[in-house]
């Protein structure tokens, strides 16, 4: 594992969360979101006597290092965090900008490409995330794809969903935003990416905004954005972006995305556009700008069920995790 810095947080005088205080940047917002549920969780039900590790730290780590708590670690209970690809086409499993080979064993679901080929399940850090007690999944599709492999059945009971609702609220007020198209790629050198984006703009305006955010960067940035473009980040990793999609139709934004596996079992799959390739998504692209507000309408508007489906998809994480706690 990766060397971090670890503290702890002391709840109702007996509880306590053993969390990374400097995590990865890519999915800090995520990671805090978890911390910030469970510790919640414990404060409102008067959880006590529970002993939480939330993220990738070995249990002895955590043991030695607060060996000066009186409490019975025997009792921890360890959460770590898959925020990796796992529908992965053709057997791929290296990240061409990380260099990473992970398990590949072959699943059940139909490829997108040709519905005679299946994917492959791709589990980053596989030995070390099979070690905790849960193991907390950004994506049902990517939860899917494991459990019905039929080769991981003990790893399989683990997985927890816990979709990346990382802001308090949903915000649907359709302001002055500034951003008409954007994509919000950290890598855009990667090889797919690029291409899309100088194709894009051969036929209307499409901006990559970039950066490593913090929390309240990120929602002023969706925000600010009308449309985002979502799409695969190479030919051969197709897990739905989750991360980035989800926490952008919380502020409001219209999703564009390119077609994924499973795309039935995201809750919230019919407020996204979907297109089939890069032609059809620019199509797509330039019809809801051309009629913004028509579209903004018929995804977020008066009688949008949004709201109820992010609430159902909140309170159902909840209660899980409430029921492990407990």
């Amino acid at each position: 594992m990766t060397t971090v810095t670890i503290d702890c947080i002391k709840l109702l005088d007996s509880s306590y969360i053993f969390y990374i205080t400097d995590q990865n940047h890519t999915y800090k917002e995520y990671y805090d979101y978890i911390v910030t549920t469970i510790k919640d969780l414990i404060i409102t039900n008067k959880l006590l006597n529970k002993y939480i590790l939330i993220g990738n730290v070995y249990k002895s780590v955590i043991i030695e290092h607060f060996s000066y708590l009186d409490i019975d670690f025997s009792k921890l209970i360890s959460f770590y965090l898959n925020h990796e690809h796992n529908l992965v086409y053709k057997g791929y499993g290296i990240h061409e900008h990380i260099g990473i080979i992970d398990i590949i064993k072959t699943t059940n679901v139909n490829s997108i490409e040709l519905q005679s080929d299946k994917y492959s399940v791709r589990i980053h850090d596989y030995d070390i995330l099979n070690l905790a007690d849960y193991v907390c999944e950004y994506s049902m599709p990517n939860i899917i794809n494991i459990t019905t492999s039929g080769k991981y059945e003990d790893f399989s009971k683990k997985l927890i969903y816990i979709p990346p609702l990382i802001f308090n609220t949903i915000n649907l007020t359709n302001n002055d935003r500034k951003y008409n198209l954007v994509t919000t790629f950290f890598y855009t050198h990667l090889p797919r990416r690029n291409y899309f984006l100088t194709y894009i703009n051969k036929y209307i305006p499409c901006t990559n905004v970039n950066g490593h955010w913090g929390l309240k960067e990120t929602y002023d940035t969706y925000m600010n954005t009308k449309v985002i473009i979502n799409i695969h980040q190479t030919d051969t990793h197709h897990t739905f972006e989750e991360l980035r999609v989800l926490p952008a139709i919380l502020c409001g934004v219209i999703i564009i995305s390119e077609n994924v596996p499973l795309k039935e079992t995201i809750p919230y799959n019919e407020f996204i556009l979907w297109g089939e390739n890069f032609e059809d998504i620019v199509k797509i692209a330039i019809e809801v700008t051309n009629n913004y507000e028509i579209y903004y309408n018929k995804l977020y508007g008066p009688n949008s069920k949004l709201v109820n489906i992010i609430e159902n998809m909140k309170q159902n994480c909840n209660d899980y995790l409430l029921k492990i706690l407990q």
